[in-house]
């Protein structure tokens, strides 16, 4: 019985659309903001999780919601790539 080779996704390219997640601390609003940017002039069309911006403690948001945040992108078909 042999290991089944390795699937490869399609690369992500302009047009596609990347999710941004914050699964542990704190996010800067700058930084945020000119990472979106960036994302966007690269061609990407960015999706921001609702954690993303949220503040509990020094966690960006309570830890049910940093979980809803990551697994929606990864269950989104649309969504070809993850941030964090």
């Amino acid at each position: 019985m042999g290991l089944s080779p390795a699937l490869r996704p399609r690369r992500i390219g302009s047009g596609d659309t990347v999710g941004v997640v914050a699964p542990s601390g704190v996010v800067d609003p700058e930084r945020l903001a000119r990472g979106v940017t960036a994302l966007e002039a690269m061609g990407f069309r960015v999706r921001v999780g609702r954690a993303v911006r949220e503040r509990h403690g020094y966690l960006a948001g309570p830890d049910g919601l940093r979980l809803a945040d990551f697994q929606a992108m990864l269950d989104a078909p649309e969504v070809r790539a993850v941030f964090c």
